[in-house]
């Protein structure tokens, strides 16, 4: 989650992303949902607080996007909560396909179709695209999604909710 805002070695993650591309509206939108600090030590505690703080109070901190998302003419987040996670829900809107190669996902203008690709630990799900050898292949023309959740096999003594920070 915190490469979208330029943090290098981050310890805030998403326990499941989900991936929303709108080609004919030149949108797409990263929904972060069991958002959780990767803490092996107390030192990580503290600075995964940090990181978080600065995520979740962006313009307070004046923290800025990363500047890979430069060719996005527009940018947002919002955080939505309940009582057991935060989701963050990032719109962001390109102005060519090719945009989106910042994201992993390249425009192939010959054949009209987007193409991410395919790696097992990212255990992607989508009824919209179709694995081919070491590539995902999605519509040009159509609206398409996807999940994923690297994170699925790490430890829970190694992960802490992001809700603990609110408070």
């Amino acid at each position: 989650m915190a490469s979208f805002f330029g943090i290098e070695n981050q310890r805030i993650l998403s326990g499941k992303t989900q991936v929303k591309v709108y080609p004919k509206e030149y949108r797409i939108e990263v929904v972060q949902q069991k958002i959780f600090a990767l803490m092996p030590t107390e030192n990580d505690r503290q600075l995964a607080k940090k990181e978080w703080e600065e995520i979740y109070n962006l313009k307070s901190h004046n923290r800025q996007w990363s500047e890979e998302l430069n060719y996005f003419s527009d940018k947002k987040i919002e955080f939505s909560e309940s009582k057991k996670e935060i989701t963050a829900k990032i719109t962001l809107t390109y102005s060519h396909p090719n945009d989106m190669a910042v994201m992993g996902i390249w425009y192939d203008e010959n054949k009209d179709r987007f193409i991410m690709n395919y790696i097992p630990e990212h255990r992607l799900k989508t009824k919209d695209g179709k694995r081919d050898g070491i590539f995902w292949n999605f519509d040009g023309n159509r609206n398409f999604s996807f999940t994923i959740t690297p994170f699925a096999t790490v430890p829970k003594n190694k992960k802490s909710s992001i809700s603990l920070y609110l408070n």
